[in-house]
Parts: C-alpha cells; sequence; structure tokens
C-alpha cells in the first residue's frame, strides 16, 4: 500500500517589511489560517515560507492561487510601521494544507531568508 504524502503549509510574507515584523506577520497568517482551515488528520504537516517582495506581490500570488483552487489566508495588518505613519496593510497570506500536485504551483516561489 502507497503511503500519501505529507500536507505543506505555504506562508507568504512580504519581505518590504523590518525583520522582526516579517517574524509576527507569519505567526499572525498561521494563526488565521490554523482557524479557517481543517487540518489533516494524518501526521506531519509541513510548514514552508515563501516570500513576497511587496504587498502587490503577495496580493498577486494569492490571487493566482485562489484562481488554481488552493484556498489561502490574508492577514491584514492596520497598525502602522513603527517609525512611521504609514500602515503595514496585507503583509502575509498562509494556505490550506495541500498534497500532491497542487505544491508544483508554489515551487518557484523564493524561499523566505532573514536580512
Amino acid at each position: 500500500m502507497r503511503e500519501a504524502s505529507p500536507h505543506h503549509v505555504y506562508v507568504l510574507v512580504r519581505q518590504d517589511l523590518p525583520l522582526t515584523a516579517q517574524l509576527v506577520q507569519v505567526g499572525h497568517a498561521c494563526l488565521e489560517a490554523g482557524a479557517r482551515f481543517p487540518q489533516p488528520a494524518e501526521q506531519p504537516c509541513h510548514l514552508v515560507v515563501l516570500s513576497r517582495d511587496s504587498e502587490e506581490s503577495l496580493l498577486q500570488t494569492v490571487q493566482k492561487m485562489e484562481q488554481e483552487g488552493v484556498a489561502m489566508r490574508l492577514f491584514f495588518d492596520p497598525d502602522p510601521i513603527p517609525g512611521g505613519t504609514e500602515r503595514h496593510g496585507y503583509t502575509a497570506a498562509c494556505s490550506a494544507p495541500i498534497q500532491g500536485r497542487e505544491r508544483r504551483l508554489f515551487r518557484r516561489l523564493p524561499l523566505w531568508k532573514a536580512g
């Protein structure tokens, strides 16, 4: 009997935010998605963090994923960016747990890197 492939959750975070904000936004997006999407019964469920370079890029990627059938949860942070008046806006998004062929949609997106 063939073993089922593990589930993966993909988080997209804006890299144009300060590093500390990026880390917080990943947490926010994961919490939002965890509350919205059913979790797989089988373990493990892997987390993959990917980067987007701007709010516009984040929104475009989420729209594309949803058009392809991948459920996504966007996180909007209304707080101002520290030291300024500009709001964070849409900062991160998290996918529903997916497996198999759906994962190919995320293949070309860059992995998140600190700094």
